[in-house]
């Protein structure tokens, strides 16, 4: 894991969720990203790519 990975870590509070984690490893994101990833397939029922693909486009 690259060394973002863990001073996004250490820089928050609150400790990302497995979910998240998943995200961040699969696509090279930092935490708020994966985040914003997790809550655009929650709320529109997208996968994990096209969240992604959404998330660049924003």
């Amino acid at each position: 894991m690259s060394d973002n990975f863990f001073e996004n870590i250490e820089n928050n509070d609150e400790l990302p969720t497995k979910e998240v984690l998943e995200i961040m490893e699969n696509h090279n994101l930092d935490q708020e990203e994966a985040e914003h990833v997790l809550e655009l397939m929650e709320e529109e029922g997208l996968d994990e790519e096209e969240a992604v693909e959404l998330k660049d486009d924003l």
